[in-house]
């Protein structure tokens, strides 16, 4: 009862900072206060799996605390992040400390994978080799296109690995159908898809700076795909936190 309760405490502040920001986003176009809103939610996000991970810790089976230390982790990075990208011009070490995070899920993957599949091997190191060289590929490609810089060096090597999680996410929902029983694998997983919708949005805004748009309809366009990335980042995000393994299948 008293989790139910904190969890909803959490929800309640969450959804507060998140109306708020998006009216600031759409409206008044105070950025300044909306970014101070965007980065005080994740930062609740971030307290959420600090206190998960330790209240229960002497209590959780070894498989649960490894998981909740990857995602304790993978906060942290995010955190780091968000700090770069919102109040800095960062960008580069913003997008590496989101590398760090698609890691460190990526290995909380491998874990799920392990749980149902019972061919030894190390599905990591095979997975990272793979994505090492397909991300060498793509900067290479970004090189002969003359595009490259830090910013998209880093770039190619998250969007590999963000698809490369997504796959085996949509892979274990299709092949597990007790996996889909466990309400943190649900939030772990819409979580993702809210995320990477957000990088979706990230990209088509990003657009402006590879190509020459003139035509009202485009600008704005590129308006309101900026304002989309917290539309769906913010819920991705709070549902990521949620998302330590527990023994409940609620």
């Amino acid at each position: 009862m008293l989790k139910e309760k904190k969890q909803n405490w959490f929800l309640a502040a969450e959804l507060i900072i998140y109306c708020s920001f998006l009216y600031l986003d759409f409206h008044s176009q105070n950025y300044l206060l909306s970014n101070r809103l965007k980065f005080v939610g994740i930062f609740l996000c971030f307290l959420m799996t600090f206190f998960s991970c330790t209240c229960k810790w002497s209590k959780m089976q070894q498989e649960e605390k490894k998981d909740h230390l990857i995602l304790f982790l993978a906060f942290s990075f995010t955190v780091a992040a968000d700090i770069f990208l919102l109040f800095t011009d960062a960008y580069w070490q913003g997008v590496a400390c989101f590398l760090v995070v698609q890691s460190l899920y990526f290995s909380r993957i491998c874990g799920m994978i392990k749980g149902i599949e019972t061919e030894e091997r190390n599905l990591y190191l095979h997975g990272l080799f793979f994505r090492i060289v397909l991300g060498t590929i793509l900067n290479l490609l970004l090189v002969l296109g003359k595009v490259w810089d830090l910013v998209t060096c880093f770039t190619a090597y998250y969007l590999i690995s963000f698809l490369g999680n997504l796959y085996w996410l949509f892979a274990m929902a299709l092949k597990s159908r007790e996996l889909k029983k466990n309400s943190w694998f649900l939030r772990f997983f819409f979580g993702m898809i809210l995320f990477f919708c957000c990088d979706m949005s990230v990209g088509f805004y990003n657009l402006s700076d590879y190509l020459e748009l003139s035509t009202k309809v485009a600008i704005r366009f590129l308006q309101y795909a900026g304002n989309l990335m917290w539309l769906f980042y913010l819920p991705g995000q709070v549902l990521l936190s949620l998302s330590g393994k527990d023994n409940e299948k609620r």
